[in-house]
């Protein structure tokens, strides 16, 4: 059988795993389907430093800069009240994400101090961030005291 996974066979064939693998996958799914079952698993195993590459570009992108920006400046932006009951804590977009602790002042932010909230996140961030959502607590396992 000729799969365009048997075109990369002596790649992985390389290995006495990655030949033991396609065994038990050609006795599970049958000759036929082991090459699309085949073809999902990673190729080849990367290198700490391609993987540390990967992430370290994750981390520079603005997006992130940017919320790290508003992260530190919510204290001096926002009365005590708001900040011990919210954080921001991801940009999507042109929007930002803020988790809120409590139900009853998810409702008072949503309905009462959203626009507020957005005319001032926009200021900072020079129109960067367009609009808001407020989110339930809990989403990112993080104490309030973390930011």
């Amino acid at each position: 059988m000729n799969s365009p996974y048997d075109q990369n066979r002596k790649r992985r064939m390389s290995s006495r795993l990655g030949w033991h693998q396609e065994q038990l996958m050609r006795e599970w799914f049958g000759d036929d389907m082991t090459s699309c079952e085949l073809k999902w698993l990673p190729r080849r195993d990367r290198g700490i430093a391609e993987v540390m590459d990967e992430v370290l570009d994750s981390l520079d992108k603005d997006e992130n800069i940017l919320l790290r920006k508003i992260v530190d400046r919510w204290n001096e932006l926002f009365a005590h009240e708001i900040c011990s009951h919210s954080a921001p804590r991801m940009i999507r977009g042109k929007k930002l994400y803020i988790e809120v602790v409590d139900p009853s002042w998810m409702f008072h932010m949503e309905n009462n101090l959203k626009l507020e909230i957005q005319t001032i996140i926009q200021q900072v961030t020079n129109n960067k961030v367009n609009s808001i959502r407020f989110v339930p607590g809990g989403r990112t396992r993080r104490p309030y005291g973390q930011r």
